[in-house]
């Protein structure tokens, strides 16, 4: 049971975990695939200290990145 999880949700949730729970286990709050090949592609932007072990990842992944990546170019470009 993920510790952030209101009391009385009931029905199926998703829990994400990593290294079998031993680094991290959360709800999960994401776009859901069948494979990680229908993401394309996904960056990492950054990495920002929450607390002493909690980190929050700012990242994008499939059409949102092209998205951005095609921003940026022309930004580039318009210079």
């Amino acid at each position: 049971r993920s510790r952030l999880l209101p009391e009385g949700i009931m029905g199926p949730i998703r829990l994400v975990e990593i290294a079998n729970g031993d680094i991290d286990m959360n709800t999960c709050c994401g776009t859901h695939v069948k494979t990680l090949g229908q993401l394309q592609m996904i960056k990492f932007f950054r990495m920002e200290k929450v607390k002493p072990t909690i980190f929050r990842v700012y990242f994008a992944a499939a059409k949102r990145l092209m998205d951005v990546m095609n921003d940026m170019y022309n930004n580039q470009a318009s210079l």
